[in-house]
């Protein structure tokens, strides 16, 4: 993930805000139970060659390790492959995509 990212998320999420850690089992309690997650991410490559080459660390990192580690459920995702090769066309649809998520609050 960027670094400009992940300095972000340490910043945003401190202790207490996302998660309370407990002196005894189950040590954490998360905070943020009963929302959902959407995140909304673009990649240059297509989908398989970012799970051939890297598991696609990034959406496993932010799913499991961070937005489910808060209490996020449900998690989804929107990801908007092969930047550099759509056209203006396809980057408006994109772009209303993401308009229409954000209005719903999904």
């Amino acid at each position: 993930m960027p670094a400009l990212l992940k300095g972000f998320i340490d910043r945003v999420f401190l202790p207490g805000v996302g998660v309370e850690y407990l002196k005894r089992f189950p040590y954490i309690r998360k905070l943020l139970k009963g929302r959902s997650a959407r995140v909304i991410y673009t990649q240059n490559s297509p989908q398989w060659v970012a799970v051939l080459a890297r598991e696609d660390l990034f959406w496993r990192n932010m799913r499991r390790a961070f937005l489910g580690h808060c209490g996020f459920h449900p998690i989804r995702r929107t990801r908007l492959d092969k930047v550099n090769d759509i056209s203006p066309a396809e980057r408006v649809k994109w772009l209303n995509e993401v308009k229409r998520l954000g209005g719903r609050g999904l």
